[in-house]
């Protein structure tokens, strides 16, 4: 399983869209407080990872929705947890 490295940001807008998707741009800046240009690119690398897809809006074609590929994000959070775990081994737990 190869390791996916996402920006902060990208991260926040992923762990939207897994909690109160499909949502457009425009709401997810609203929920995060994120500006709508970093929305924007945390989408395109998200889409970019096969970690969301973009469908047409049909009650406002101009604002797209964004819907996470669930069996993506899956894979993801269990490469990261299994990082952690690594880490933990290595390092001792966290105190």
């Amino acid at each position: 399983m190869t390791a996916i490295n996402l920006a902060s940001s990208a991260m926040v807008v992923l762990e939207q869209l897994i909690m109160h998707g499909p949502l457009c741009p425009k709401d997810i800046a609203a929920r995060t407080g994120l500006a709508p240009r970093t929305v924007s690119h945390a989408l395109k690398t998200l889409m970019a990872k096969k970690l969301c897809t973009r469908t047409p809006n049909f009650q406002d074609m101009r604002s797209p929705l964004y819907h996470v590929n669930l069996e993506v994000a899956k894979q993801l959070r269990i490469s990261i947890d299994a990082a952690k775990t690594h880490s933990n081994h290595r390092m001792g737990p966290l105190r």
